[in-house]
């Protein structure tokens, strides 16, 4: 590996003018961005290193992507020549406002020379580091092997130019199509590949204007008049994207050379003009371009989803968590300590109350129809889940109508059960349901009444996935809508009732014996702090050290040294997974037991924080009864793990 200069990576590509620009970030989300494009990009500091690269980079520079980087962009020039040009492109995309391209150049790669066009966009930064560049590296070396092939065409049509034979001879052969005119620019002769590609043949064309015979009827009139009166002047027209019309109708775009012919004397004798066919090169090349956009867009969404995710857990885990503290209180009467953390509790449960306000002021009745059943599912998954779809009846729903509730056994489905919400509302069409479960998508007939970012359903479906389940929707316009969640039942509901409910909050979580211990916690928002205190308050033996930010969170781990550190991922001046990794990678200190304690509750999250090192990954809203037998590990756990590393 080749060292790296300390620059951020890429947070989100967003459009300004004709060319991406992007804000600093995270490298590693970012960067595996850019790894799914198929646009070969790398990304450069102001001396030109590369620091990170995608595979299709990789490829077109002959190299693997961690051997690529360390290494100067400017160093693959051909020639020094190149590498002076490449180097002060770097320069030039500093002062300038807008970005920097160069066209065609030769670079060396182990297996051949390619001919590239690099587009330099800076990577804006507002924290003043050190500036970066995005650089997209195009291949041109088929295309600038046809222009080769073109040019030489064109060098052999001009030394031939007065023997129509050889003209011939070398016309025949060109895959384009090729057209050579009188001084009045009437059509006297075309190639094969001009029959081909047009439908005309030599005899239908002779005589005619070429403007005429392939002009499309879509094709802006200001442009032919500016060709036209740049032949008048006797100047030649290279390489001219233009829409033409064939023999049947159908239109294509070609590059159109349209090279005067003149005499000793100045005076223009004949017109030659090659025209390729590039229809089917502008459409790849809008479909790179579409899927580009299409990767952007989704990558876009998936973090939006993800914040959605963490905001709606963030206000839930004050709400249960002091909840579960406040049942395991014996003394009837309430301190100064209570008070204030009922205090924690009214302010966060303000967020839900707006829903039962809502059906209130509707005059909207709700039944609850239920047989007693058993799920295997997350309690907390369910309730958020059966709670946006109560929300969702009610804000669709018109004034002094019923939404029914109900659960029980699946009858069609043995081994399944079912809660289900049904309203009276406006319903939905039968070709807008396939919509209902995409993100960012709102139905235009129901838009006007409620506010929201088409999210709900999307994460209510994916929540129910994840609990192996499912959500299914019955609508009929005017008569309202049924959406059913469906889970996996228990088959055991006897030992499920004799088994210990770990989400019920009146369960004791003070059983658990815990070690002496020094524990660390590294939490932004004051409220879960003082969660996570009072509940090791219990506790005299245990020791807790508390941090709001990531530099007060290593420093303090620093100075500790403690046994167990619990982390918050996202923190406002960094990221928990860092202080992980910096803790994982240093082998001369005792390793702690490394808990998240996290509201993102996405699988691929999860899943990087395991990779980064933690040993546990809790899930917002907090479970007492969780945490406090994680704890009760982290001796056993600490021994384990000093030996690892």
């Amino acid at each position: 590996m080749k060292p790296h200069d300390p620059d951020l990576g890429l947070e989100r590509l967003q459009p300004s003018g004709n060319a991406p620009t992007f804000a600093p970030g995270a490298d590693g989300l970012h960067d595996r961005l850019l790894a799914d494009l198929p646009v070969p990009l790398c990304r450069v500091n102001a001396r030109g290193q590369i620091l990170h690269a995608n595979w299709p980079a990789a490829q077109l520079l002959g190299h693997n992507p961690d051997d690529l980087i360390g290494l100067n962009l400017h160093d693959f020039g051909a020639d020094e020549g190149v590498r002076t040009l490449l180097s002060q492109a770097i320069s030039a995309a500093g002062v300038s406002p807008s970005p920097q391209e160069v066209r065609r150049q030769r670079l060396r790669t182990p297996q051949r020379i390619r001919h590239v066009d690099l587009h330099y966009s800076e990577v804006r930064s507002g924290t003043g580091l050190h500036p970066q560049w995005l650089v997209a590296l195009i291949d041109q070396t088929h295309l600038q092997q046809e222009h080769e092939a073109l040019r030489h065409t064109m060098m052999a049509l001009r030394q031939a130019h007065d023997t129509n034979q050889e003209l011939a001879l070398v016309a025949d052969r060109s895959p384009n199509m090729i057209m050579i005119c009188d001084d009045e620019r009437r059509i006297r002769w075309v190639n094969p590949s001009f029959t081909r590609i047009t439908g005309y043949s030599l005899g239908e064309a002779i005589g005619q204007r070429q403007t005429r015979l392939l002009q499309s009827p879509d094709i802006d009139p200001a442009l032919i008049d500016s060709v036209n009166n740049r032949l008048n002047r006797g100047e030649a027209i290279e390489r001219l994207a233009i829409q033409l019309a064939r023999k049947d109708g159908g239109l294509y775009w070609a590059e159109l050379t349209v090279q005067p012919v003149k005499n000793d004397d100045g005076r223009v004798m004949r017109y030659i003009t090659i025209a390729q066919d590039i229809t089917d090169q502008l459409q790849a090349q809008s479909e790179r371009e579409a899927l580009v956009r299409a990767e952007t867009s989704h990558a876009i969404k998936s973090e939006f989803l993800s914040r959605m995710s963490h905001n709606m857990r963030t206000p839930l885990n004050a709400v249960l968590g002091f909840s579960q503290l406040l049942s395991l209180c014996n003394d009837p009467g309430l301190n100064e300590g209570h008070k204030q953390k009922l205090d924690i509790i009214h302010k966060a449960g303000k967020q839900l109350l707006s829903l039962v306000e809502r059906a209130s002021a509707q005059h909207l009745q709700i039944a609850l129809e239920a047989v007693p059943c058993a799920a295997w599912a997350e309690p907390q998954r369910v309730r958020e889940v059966v709670l946006n779809l109560l929300s969702n009846a009610i804000k669709y729903s018109q004034p002094h109508r019923q939404i029914w509730l109900r659960c029980g056994p699946d009858p069609d489905n043995p081994g399944q059960v079912f809660i289900e919400v049904q309203d009276q509302g406006v319903g939905i069409s039968g070709d807008a349901l396939p919509l209902l479960f995409q993100p960012f998508t709102r139905l235009e007939s129901t838009r006007a009444m409620a506010n929201g970012h088409g999210l709900g359903l999307a994460i209510s479906r994916r929540q129910a996935q994840l609990m192996q389940g499912d959500i299914t929707v019955n609508s009929q316009v005017g008569q309202g809508s049924v959406f059913r969640l469906i889970l996996p039942a228990d088959l055991n509901p006897a030992e499920a009732a004799a088994a210990p409910l770990h989400d019920d909050v009146g369960t004791d979580p003070y059983t658990t014996v815990l070690p002496a211990m020094q524990v660390v916690y590294v939490e932004d928002n004051a409220m879960n702090r003082t969660l996570v205190e009072s509940v090791l308050s219990a506790y005299p033996q245990i020791d807790v050290a508390l941090a709001g930010t990531f530099a007060e969170g290593v420093q303090v781990i620093e100075d500790t040294r403690p046994d167990v550190v619990l982390l918050d991922i996202n923190l406002p001046d960094g990221s928990g997974l860092d202080i992980c990794r910096t803790i994982r990678a240093d082998a001369a200190r005792a390793q702690p037991l490394l808990v998240a304690l996290s509201a993102d509750a996405l699988p691929q999250h999860i899943a990087s924080a395991m990779e980064a090192g933690f040993d546990e990954y809790l899930v917002k809203p907090l479970q007492i009864h969780r945490l406090l037998e994680v704890l009760s590990t982290a001796r056993q756990t600490r021994l384990t793990m000093s030996s690892q590393y």
